[in-house]
């Protein structure tokens, strides 16, 4: 069995064409993919409302398409794209899906004949708990995952450790593990400052 997150895109986006996984701006969705790339996850994927299934890393132009607005019937027709796509990849009966997304995403994907294996880790919260990770781990996995330089402001954030300062502290105590520079560029500010990798 494979567990398979799927993340909804958001309103705010670069303005040019980028990788699905930098494409998109938002908190909420930045927060979601962290939250995805702490887990134990065989792939991670967007519910893009244009594009239907994507992949991290796969180049997107920006649109201007929000499924909210969409008619009920065209939400169901998103959803059936949607559906043959994964279909395509994956059980859909037996394989798990975590959906990281608002109810006009989800709705028409989960039910009878469609994913069956699911959970909401957002539908009674507004942000899921980041659990069985110490601080450490939260962020080496973060620097794992995206491959990336981040200073510790920025690396806070996105991991949910507080205050900044801890990050310093974890990632001075464990320098055999994650390297610093003193004048990198953050990945996500894109402020010259000492950043974090691996």
């Amino acid at each position: 069995m494979k567990t398979i997150y799927l993340i909804s895109c958001c309103k705010e986006k670069l303005p040019t064409a980028a990788k699905a996984k930098d494409l998109y701006q938002s908190e909420g969705f930045k927060h979601r993919l962290s939250y995805a790339l702490f887990q134990k996850a065989d792939e991670i994927l967007i519910l893009s409302a244009k594009y239907h299934i994507v992949e991290l890393d796969q180049v997107l132009e920006p649109y201007d398409v929000c499924l909210s607005n969409e008619t009920v019937g065209e939400q169901k027709k998103w959803a059936e794209i949607c559906i043959a796509a994964l279909k395509s990849k994956y059980d859909l009966t037996k394989d798990k899906f975590v959906i990281l997304a608002s109810e006009d995403y989800y709705k028409n994907l989960i039910g009878q004949k469609r994913i069956e294996n699911y959970e909401l880790p957002y539908e009674n919260s507004i942000e899921p708990k980041i659990a069985n990770n110490s601080n450490f781990s939260k962020v080496y996995s973060y620097l794992f995952q995206t491959k990336e330089a981040y200073c510790d402001d920025c690396l806070s954030k996105l991991t949910g450790v507080s205050p900044r300062q801890q990050i310093n502290q974890l990632c001075n105590k464990n320098s055999n593990s994650i390297y610093r520079k003193d004048f990198g560029k953050c990945n996500y500010c894109s402020k010259i400052k000492i950043v974090r990798f691996i």
